[in-house]
């Protein structure tokens, strides 16, 4: 089953890649598939904030509150299902390690990282601006990180980490 998501993922993405390589060339193909990412991120992070403005407010309110204590925890909460799916390895389920881990970080992505990583970015270039507007422009930088190698991808575990910890201490801090 994991080989076959992964096959028509790749098939997929490798079909829009080559479309783009073969009708424009290279860099403006490259440049295309940028925009649609970061357009993605932007749009998926102002549907959570639609949907989830108070938690995401009171969460990072949290993390704000007790900075150390919010990424340790959310170091922890993210360690926690890797453990686990180490243990289903050892114990000979492979497949139930791999879903629990594709269902754990999943619903963290859908429900979670996106709108709440955006906001305290944004919350800290446009303080002045409307909330969908410093979600707007922090889910841009946060997106756009990811290009960024090493660094990029540290700084952004660095948030997910610390908005994930928030989430889980807000209800007593905020």
């Amino acid at each position: 089953m994991r080989n076959l998501l992964t096959l028509g993922t790749g098939l997929i993405l490798g079909l829009v890649g080559a479309l783009l390589f073969l009708r424009a060339g290279v860099p403006p193909a490259l440049a295309a598939l940028i925009f649609w990412m970061v357009g993605g991120a932007i749009g998926l992070s102002l549907l959570q904030f639609a949907f989830l403005g108070r938690p995401v407010q009171e969460s990072i309110q949290a993390a704000q509150a007790r900075p150390l204590r919010a990424l340790l925890v959310g170091v922890l909460i993210l360690e926690v299902p890797l453990l686990a799916a180490n243990c289903f390895r050892l114990a000979g389920a492979q497949e139930l390690g791999a879903l629990a881990l594709l269902v754990f970080f999943g619903a963290l992505l859908l429900l979670l990282w996106p709108a709440n990583v955006a906001y305290l970015v944004g919350r800290r270039l446009l303080p002045e601006e409307s909330h969908p507007r410093q979600v707007a422009a922090g889910s841009f930088v946060a997106a756009t990180s990811l290009l960024v190698p090493v660094v990029g991808w540290l700084w952004l575990f660095y948030l997910v980490a610390l908005t994930t910890g928030g989430f889980c201490l807000r209800g007593r801090y905020a």
